[in-house]
């Protein structure tokens, strides 16, 4: 009997560990997530706005590891190690429209030049110039369809080290402190993956220069 359960725990483990697998049509990347948009850096923030709950999600390219995934087949725990940071906690700002695109123009401030303050992007398509001056480089933003309006309130899910102004967005957040959920941006990740057997990135049209 004991012999049987034994393989009955082995099959169940086998089973498990397939519907983890999750498999992608092209290379899953996060090289170059300083300057551009990856879609390791669009994953990732899927994964964190739909935990949260929120209509937009920001990562800084500082919380990626640069690798590169190759097509087909792929675990779970290979994805996660484009993480810098697993275990940084996933926070919900409301922020104005305004400091949003003030956030997204320090996103591009330095582009090309690499910058751990670049922000990978969910729920939100943005178009800028890197000839035009600081400040005044975004020349559109969406979330969704609509464009982000300076007066409004958005729901901004990211991790608790850029809700508290990591990369120099202290300058741009405010004083009013996140809210904090209790999932990990692994854990969020991790509950992504496990309702999907693919994902497909191969569009990357979030972040566009102009």
């Amino acid at each position: 009997m004991r012999q049987i359960a034994a393989i009955a725990i082995l099959m169940i483990s086998a089973v498990t560990a397939v519907s983890a697998d999750v498999r992608s049509p092209a290379d899953l990347s996060s090289a170059g997530c300083q300057a551009q948009e990856t879609s390791l850096g669009d994953l990732m923030a899927d994964a964190v706005r739909a935990s949260a709950g929120t209509s937009i999600a920001l990562l800084p390219a500082g919380g990626f590891r640069e690798i590169t995934i190759p097509k087909g087949a792929t675990k779970t725990a290979d994805i996660l190690k484009c993480l810098q940071y697993p275990d940084d906690q996933i926070a919900v700002m409301r922020l104005t429209g305004a400091r949003l695109l003030k956030a997204l123009e320090r996103s591009v401030s330095i582009y090309p030049q690499k910058n751990m303050g670049f922000l990978q992007v969910s729920g939100l398509t943005l178009t800028f110039d890197p000839t035009a001056p600081k400040e005044s480089r975004i020349k559109s933003a969406l979330v969704g369809a609509e464009p982000v309006v300076p007066d409004r309130s958005y729901r901004i899910a990211t991790t608790k080290p850029l809700a508290d102004g990591a990369y120099g967005y202290f300058t741009i957040w405010g004083n009013q402190p996140p809210e904090l959920k209790r999932k990990t941006i692994a854990q969020a990740a991790t509950d992504f993956l496990s309702q999907r057997t693919s994902v497909d990135y191969r569009v990357l049209n979030r972040i566009i220069s102009h």
